[in-house]
């Protein structure tokens, strides 16, 4: 209770809820003039099309892409509206054109980017898009409604700090102001009215009786508060005491902050909602219930998910799928801001192993992507299948602090990674709104950059920024970097893992690497991007990076195959055979690949007498011994089909319940085959190929 006291007696916090206290009122007082507004529309495209017959076939939802199949009048209705509406990409599917001649409401939509879900006329960002694309019917004067968009993108919408300055306060208000004094609102409103309410919204006369009440409430409650504060912290301690990484327990205190945030939105809403009922005593006694309602659940919701976690890792229920606790070290991808994360790719190559060598290649790296003065754009790490790539970029990604790729990651904003066999990976679209969704979550700065743009702009079409991913980088990439204020001795590194892998068969391309090559020259010195591939042509076309070629014959990287080849024997309480561990070496010839097989290999069989020569004959060599006929290879068969057609990652669980859904085995014969096929499927967190 003390950090909502201090909270809320604030002075910027409550310039901020004072500002939303503005829009919000601004918003409904202006709602009859959108309705209106849209009813003269209707009205104007109702009275030439009056005598046309109702649709019957609900045409943008059987047909939304296929206007020839529409009715008439469905038609006929598309075609005025368009003619209305400034949007130049108007998306049919989610409206209901059979509604269109019966209800002026159902026409709101053409007036709405397509990502656009509120359709809340007293929502000012909803007004404020009707506002501005429909023609001709409302006539505010465009920097009225750039500056009220702007200062309410910027001060209240993506402000997560909750706090604005008086500087801020006063630019909200003028924005307001000049929005009630246009001459068009004018004619709809009660203009000095308005604006004498604005002025006590603004300096906070309204607020101090609604923060007075909320006070009462929580000092009446204060016991019930403290009782369950100290639940929810020996809940905690529990969880400290199951939970050993310090990283980890900072994760779950952000979660706490994400769910504080949703809580303060909640007491702004008590404070509104409070508000429009002075004077109504019963209303406001049934209002301070809630908010103590409020109170209790948003605690409840903190101590049932400490609750959960105690469990979860007390008792861990065996079908549990999905389980990414493991990722805790590891850099975010998780973001929700312009778009919601749909695409996570780090258990690709996630990799839990404890790093043996390879000290000299983060050394390397480092110096080339951080200490360097060079005026390369980027590193490309070209290395042969099985010379630990993926590895490499695994532990950057998920370094903890003091080890010894900490310091590259320090610096990372942001990673792509491709796959062969995942489509999706290789779209420039998607490598786009990964790297918008990291860097505007991460920085202030740049997603307030975002937030003003246009609900029209490419970037927030995945179509339009698939046919032209070039004109999608420079308005998300290229011309918001030109704006920010940054310093350029601190470097921001953005990882794409693999980059051969994103070519992509039906259309012959690498788009990934062909938005790099006409891009790349344009980005800050302070942005660099870090590659890593197989040795392909087209790699050599990027001018501007410095190309790292490492054989896995360099006496370095020997050194590291047989430090861990030790480090294994060591583990498996195995003999330190000198001669066997020579043998090793030399037929691995610096594969870690082939190393790791190899060593499977020799756990398996006692000794290296008949170790194969290849990778492709250690592989050859287990299906045999593993699968004596074809009958028996069956369920594993179904594994394999299932990990290939899979589109996203699939757990061990998860396979096994689309299994027993099938009837195809129960859980003993799934675990056996499972423990068959490890000489070539990995099971961390997910189940994926070796590759």
């Amino acid at each position: 209770m003390d950090r909502l006291d201090e909270l809320c007696r604030h002075p910027e916090y409550r310039n901020y809820v004072c500002c939303y206290h503005g829009l919000k009122y601004a918003g409904d007082k202006l709602e009859v003039y959108t309705r209106n507004g849209l009813k003269s529309i209707h009205k104007t495209v109702y009275s030439k099309l009056a005598g046309k017959q109702a649709c019957t076939q609900r045409c943008s939802e059987v047909y939304p892409r296929e206007i020839s199949s529409w009715c008439e009048t469905c038609r006929a209705w598309r075609k005025y509206l368009s003619n209305a509406s400034n949007l130049q990409n108007i998306y049919l599917d989610k409206m209901m054109s059979w509604n269109w001649p019966t209800s002026y409401e159902s026409i709101a939509p053409y007036f709405l980017p397509h990502s656009w879900a509120n359709q809340d006329f007293q929502d000012i960002s909803t007004s404020c898009h009707i506002w501005d694309n429909c023609k001709n019917t409302f006539k505010i004067r465009q920097h009225v409604l750039n500056n009220l968009r702007e200062c309410r993108n910027t001060f209240v919408a993506h402000n997560p700090r909750l706090r604005v300055t008086d500087l801020e306060k006063s630019k909200v208000f003028d924005a307001l102001k000049d929005l009630f004094k246009d001459p068009d609102v004018m004619l709809h409103i009660d203009a000095q009215n308005c604006l004498s309410e604005l002025d006590r919204i603004e300096k906070g006369d309204l607020l101090s009786n609604s923060l007075k009440s909320i006070f009462e409430a929580l000092s009446r409650h204060s016991e019930d508060i403290v009782l369950l504060q100290n639940i929810a912290d020996r809940v905690m301690e529990s969880q400290n005491n199951l939970i050993t990484s310090v990283r980890g327990i900072e994760e779950r205190q952000n979660e706490m902050e994400r769910h504080l945030q949703e809580y303060h939105e909640r007491v702004i809403r008590m404070i509104m909602a409070k508000e429009e009922n002075i004077g109504n005593k019963k209303r406001n006694g049934i209002m301070l219930s809630f908010f103590y309602m409020a109170i209790f659940i948003a605690i409840f919701g903190i101590v049932l998910q400490f609750g959960f976690n105690y469990m979860y890792y007390g008792f861990k229920d065996k079908r549990k799928i999905n389980d990414n606790s493991s990722y805790k070290d590891c850099l975010s991808e998780e973001y929700t801001y312009p778009f919601k994360q749909d695409l996570p790719l780090l258990g690709y190559i996630y990799d839990n192993e404890t790093i043996i060598g390879r000290e000299w290649l983060y050394e390397t790296m480092e110096s080339k992507l951080i200490s360097s003065n060079s005026t390369f754009k980027g590193v490309a790490m070209i290395a042969d299948m099985g010379y630990g790539k993926s590895s490499f970029v695994s532990h950057i990604l998920c370094a903890k602090e003091k080890e010894k790729s900490y310091e590259i990651k320090s610096h990372v904003v942001a990673f792509h990674i491709c796959r062969f066999d995942v489509k999706s990976t290789q779209s420039p679209a998607i490598f786009i709104r990964r790297l918008i969704g990291f860097l505007a979550t991460r920085y202030e700065e740049y997603g307030n950059k975002i937030s003003i743009m246009s609900d029209d702009n490419i970037i927030y079409s995945q179509e339009f920024c698939e046919n032209d991913p070039i004109a999608c980088f420079d308005q998300s990439i290229i011309f918001p970097f030109r704006q920010l204020s940054f310093d350029s001795n601190i470097p921001w590194i953005l990882i794409i893992e693999a980059l051969d892998e994103c070519f992509e068969k039906s259309s012959g391309k690498n788009l990934i690497l062909e938005l790099l090559l006409a891009r790349v020259r344009e980005l800050p010195k302070w942005f660099k991007v870090f590659v890593t591939s197989r040795n392909i042509t087209e790699l050599y076309l990027l001018k501007n990076f410095e190309h790292v070629h490492l054989k896995p014959n360099d006496t370095r990287n020997i050194r590291d195959t047989k430090e861990y080849i030790q480090a294994k024997y060591s583990s498996h309480g195995l003999e330190n055979n000198g001669s066997e561990i020579e043998k090793i070496i030399k037929l691995c010839d610096g594969n870690f690949l082939f190393l790791i097989h190899a060593i499977k290999f020799r756990l398996e069989n006692g000794n290296i007498t008949s170790l194969p020569d290849s990778l492709e004959e250690i592989y050859e060599l287990n299906f045999d011994r593993q699968y004596d006929d074809t009958g028996s290879f069956l369920t594993s068969k179904a594994i394999f089909e299932i990990v290939l057609a899979s589109f996203n990652l699939l757990s061990k669980e998860d396979i096994f319940h689309i299994l027993e859904s099938n009837n195809i085995t129960d859980i003993i014969q799934f675990g056996t085959h499972m423990e068959k096929l490890s000489f070539f499927l990995r099971n961390d967190n997910f189940v994926t190929i070796f590759h």
